[in-house]
């Protein structure tokens, strides 16, 4: 995909943006999304906050590779130009941006060394408020001086506010918390809800914190499903071979069965490397009837000897050498 949009940028025009060829990973995506607002904060102020306080403590959370912040405020100083006064001193966009980056310069200016450390020295400008880049001199003509105020205005505000966050249509910013790729993601949620109070006495007081979305919720309800499932397939064999061949002890089969084969499966998850995710669990949902459909058939056709005057042994070792090659054969086609 690079080379081949590589070879296109020729045609595309010059002034687009650099196209952006990633690759998309699950472990890519936040396990659990945090929306700050206030009411009397701005949100380059929120967003200063989240960079300073809440991004450092949520890092030392277990199981955090990075936390992203979505709906981002970066401070940065605006100048809005006016097209007629631009034109009515024959100044140019260009013009403006060379005269900000001649009085906005941060130069090296050495180093301070001492046994222990060393410090990087550099001179910064002393360009803070909007009021001192307009007094920026662009250039001078007959001897006047025209500053950026007389073509512009200049004002405090967002590097790029083109993307916005709003929950339940609040303004807010957001930090997604993206898991490591061995990590749990419901021990990673429930680390970042335990350092949510914390963070709450380290902000304002008027700056709230809520949980925009988390996907351990439905990690933790898929988890709890299965069980359910298992629960239920387990009941109803156990009822449906106990109605049909009227004894007990045929019934406890498959309650042992199921268990044993899921254990089994587990173990060998852990081998070749699978997690518990969302895939997996939906394979041991549908492995669970073809279980319970082995089980049945074997126990059923080990019940007719029994019934046609074997010893139960007899009748297990009878049973099994008939239909154990296909049951055998079935469940191989099936995990292949």
């Amino acid at each position: 995909m690079r080379d081949r949009t590589s070879r296109i940028r020729g045609r595309l025009p010059q002034a687009i943006e650099e196209p952006v060829i990633a690759k998309v990973e699950a472990d890519a995506f936040p396990v659990i999304w945090l929306a700050f607002s206030s009411d009397t904060l701005s949100p380059l102020q929120i967003n200063d906050l989240i960079n300073r306080v809440v991004k450092p403590r949520l890092q030392t959370v277990t199981g955090v590779a990075d936390v992203r912040i979505y709906g981002e405020r970066k401070y940065a100083m605006r100048v809005w130009l006016d097209a007629e006064r631009m034109a009515a001193y024959r100044l140019t966009p260009q013009d403006v941006e060379d005269a900000i980056r001649r009085s906005n310069l941060e130069l090296p200016a050495g180093r301070i060394e001492s046994q222990q450390r060393e410090f990087s020295v550099t001179s910064q400008t002393d360009l803070i408020k909007a009021g001192q880049f307009g007094d920026i001199t662009i250039r001078n003509v007959n001897g006047f001086p025209i500053k950026i105020r007389d073509v512009a205005k200049v004002e405090e505000g967002a590097a790029d506010d083109r993307s916005r966050v709003r929950l339940n249509g609040k303004a807010s910013i957001s930090a997604g918390v993206i898991r490591q790729a061995t990590a749990n993601p419901l021990e990673l949620s429930k680390g970042v809800r335990e350092m949510m109070p914390r963070l709450q006495q380290d902000l304002p007081g008027d700056v709230t914190i809520d949980v925009a979305n988390d996907n351990s919720v439905f990690i933790d309800k898929s988890i709890k499903s299965v069980f359910q499932t298992i629960v239920e397939a387990v009941v109803l064999v156990a009822l449906v071979i106990f109605v049909f061949l009227r004894t007990f002890r045929a019934s406890i089969i498959p309650i042992v069965t199921i268990p044993v084969s899921l254990i089994g499966t587990f173990a060998m998850m852990a081998l070749a490397g699978f997690t518990i995710n969302t895939l997996t669990l939906l394979a041991l949902v549908l492995a669970i009837g073809l279980v319970v459909d082995d089980a049945i058939v074997m126990l059923e056709n080990i019940f007719r000897h029994i019934e046609e005057g074997l010893d139960p042994f007899s009748a297990a070792i009878k049973g099994a050498k008939e239909i154990g090659f296909a049951i055998v054969a079935m469940s191989l086609t099936l995990a292949a």
